[in-house]
């Protein structure tokens, strides 16, 4: 802090004194040139309240270009955690939750390993409980953290596991530091009538502080967030046990390979394995080209390449005769792989052994999944105006 106060303005803010007197900070200027800031309230004041205003209002009257903003204890991000921050600095170097008097969000996290997937909120009928004991069960490496009042189910109903905790109404101003906790966050509601229509306000909150957001498809988390990339969608909430939910669904009779190596045994298809695009574009092959590649490719890439996310596929066969309890399991945040599939529980096969892919995320392969950040969506607009 002295080396830094002799190029920036520091304010070192403590930990608050109670005085019968209005709420203001009481100052001091160390030799280094830090002031340090102590609030002073009324004992009866609500003091999360009361802190949050004074430095609200300390960056009100700053009007600062820049802000950095460094953390000593994780119960400053009840106080500061929102605040517009051009660089933070997480410094907490105690574990809180082990001391003795420790704050009740710290010690509801002691002991707890991780990662940990939080959710806050009501815990009612709209909540697919079912759910949350499958996804809980196929995933015993993470835990489960949930808060809120449990209203109109029964406690006995909340299904029970090591790794699943529930642990009731909490304070609002508590819940960011619950979050700096978490690595991700989820919205396991269930898909009926009572959900419909419902516009989850927690999805932005938990988007706010950067955790990683999994939900169900529910109409408007899907309309407002998942489109946008900023929250997954892969949660199937039905009792189906199939990967895929067509109606009619068959493998074929002699399998994918036959039937790929007879597709294009017809005299109007003609294949030129080997061959860049480019190499064929100003041929004139048709009246109408159907590409279906990356479209920067399509344009030779003359604005700039669109970055794309690639998978790499590891294959194993274990001497087991099931190794997971569904088709894929997803690893978010984890693992270094991000899903599992498990092919037997597509094709209903019966044998001794199972295979295994493992999904490893890559930036170089084949382009998969565009990477949604907001220049490479102004980039891809300026290809799709080409198009």
């Amino acid at each position: 802090m002295q080396r830094a106060a002799r190029t920036q303005q520091i304010f070192f803010v403590e930990d608050p004194l109670h005085a019968v007197q209005s709420p203001h900070f009481r100052t001091r200027i160390e030799p280094s040139g830090a002031t340090v800031l102590t609030p002073v309230f009324d004992q009866s004041c609500d003091a999360l309240k009361e802190q949050k205003a004074l430095v609200s209002g300390l960056i009100r009257t700053l009007q600062p270009s820049r802000i950095e903003t460094w953390f000593y204890t994780p119960m400053a991000l009840r106080i500061a955690g929102t605040l517009r921050s051009d660089l933070t600095v997480y410094y907490c170097m105690d574990e809180l939750s082990a001391f003795r008097f420790a704050p009740p969000e710290l010690a509801d996290e002691a002991g707890l390993a991780r990662p940990r997937v939080g959710y806050f909120g009501g815990i009612d009928k709209r909540m697919d409980l079912t759910l949350v004991a499958q996804v809980a069960a196929a995933m015993p490496d993470v835990q489960f953290v949930m808060l809120g009042p449990v209203v109109k189910v029964s406690h006995e109903d909340l299904p029970k596991g090591p790794n699943l905790h529930w642990r009731g109404r909490k304070e609002y101003g508590d819940l960011l530091s619950y979050m700096a906790n978490w690595q991700a966050a989820w919205l396991p509601f269930a898909m009926s009538e009572s959900t419909r229509f419902i516009s989850p306000t927690k999805t932005p909150e938990f988007l706010v502080p950067g955790l990683p957001v999994t939900s169900t498809p529910v109409p408007d988390v899907v309309a407002d967030w998942g489109k946008a990339g900023l929250v997954r969608i892969p949660i199937r909430t039905d009792r189906d046990d199939r990967y895929f939910t067509d109606q009619f669904q068959a493998m074929p009779d002699k399998g994918y390979t036959a039937m790929f190596a007879r597709m294009p045994d017809h005299p109007q298809i003609k294949l030129r394995l080997g061959t860049d695009w480019m190499d064929l574009r100003d041929q004139g092959l048709a009246s109408r080209v159907i590409f279906t590649g990356p479209i920067n490719e399509y344009f030779d890439h003359c604005y700039g390449r669109l970055p794309y996310r690639s998978p790499d596929f590891v294959q194993e066969t274990q001497d087991l005769e099931w190794a997971q309890p569904v088709a894929v399991v997803n690893f978010p945040q984890n693992k270094a792989y991000t899903r599992i599939t498990e092919y037997k529980h597509l094709t209903g096969q019966s044998h001794p052994k199972t295979s295994l892919s493992y999904e490893y995320p890559a930036d170089t392969g084949e382009p998969y999944y565009p990477i949604p950040r907001p220049e490479n969506q102004a980039l891809y607009r300026q290809y799709k105006a080409a198009a």
